[in-house]
């Protein structure tokens, strides 16, 4: 899990009519890191595994506690792979979201 301090963060420096100097800070990489963890995230869509043979696997939360790294690992990537294949899945969904709040970051905060 990545981590922020000061270096995921730049400041440019620009002299402005009234030759006052302003900070512009705006975070590098930020949304990609934040995206990539949320990719991480092991969501279970309810309605993307209903009517699979791993309904009742992949909704009993206490299953996933109990499973070995490897198991764990094998059964996560399989949980994503299905839910990529429903295009109106609610974690791709969250993704957007992440990433369109991120760019509006971005733009409001344009100067200190």
């Amino acid at each position: 899990m990545a981590s922020y301090n000061s270096a995921h963060f730049k400041a440019v420096f620009f002299k402005d009519s009234n030759f006052n100097f302003k900070i512009t800070p705006f975070l590098i990489n930020f949304k990609n890191d934040l995206l990539n963890l949320w990719d991480d995230v092991l969501y279970c869509d309810f309605d993307t595994v209903k009517g699979t043979k791993y309904e009742d696997k992949y909704t009993n939360v206490n299953r996933w506690e109990r499973l070995s790294y490897d198991k764990l690992k094998y059964h996560r990537n399989n949980l994503n792979s299905i839910i990529k294949k429903d295009s109106d899945n609610i974690k791709n969904q969250i993704s957007k979201l992440i990433g369109s709040k991120v760019a509006f970051l971005n733009i409001e905060t344009s100067e200190i």
